[in-house]
């Protein structure tokens, strides 16, 4: 059986309502909070929005004064949050695409976040399977630590986050 390093799948259980973890993928201010430092939802007027929509286009820096920009791709209140995350391979058309996929029982919400449509070359891998993989599992567990305990995981200091990113490429 061969592993699959076009994409992967991370889950997470998270005691809070629905809305407010959706929120927290959607909306600006609630973004920060958790996952980056600064976020902006630009649709195709140049109008910033609070929350995102469908075709907006993205930016995001994160405290190690890493950024990236994409577009979102889907956005259905409570359900799915979809978006380009860099393009498949350096020189590629395609884009590397993020799905996050949301759903609650009485107890608790979960989402699911799936990566997909990576490059195939041994720095795509490292690059966005490895280390996206480990980012993406360290931020969604500081989502969880923020609404249930109150407590930021993030190296909120520049040069001390930059030197404890996922991986250095």
């Amino acid at each position: 059986m061969s592993y699959a390093w076009d994409k992967f799948t991370r889950k997470i259980y998270i005691k809070a309502p629905i809305e407010q973890v959706f929120r927290a993928w959607t909306g600006t201010q609630e973004i920060t909070s958790w996952f980056i430092k600064e976020c902006r939802y630009t649709g195709p007027g140049g109008e910033h929005h609070h929350y995102a929509q469908i075709g907006d286009d993205y930016y995001w820096r994160w405290h190690q004064d890493l950024e990236t920009s994409g577009t979102i791709l889907d956005v259905v209140p409570n359900e799915l949050f979809a978006f380009t995350f860099g393009r498949k391979e350096k020189d590629s058309e395609e884009y590397v695409r993020v799905e996050v996929v949301f759903g609650n029982d009485e107890k608790e919400s979960w989402y699911t976040l799936t990566q997909s449509n990576m490059g195939g070359p041994d720095l795509d891998r490292a690059q966005y399977h490895l280390s996206c993989n480990m980012g993406w599992s360290f931020f969604m567990t500081n989502m969880k630590a923020q609404f249930e305990h109150g407590a930021d995981l993030r190296e909120l200091d520049q040069d001390r986050a930059y030197e404890t990113r996922a991986m250095s490429l």
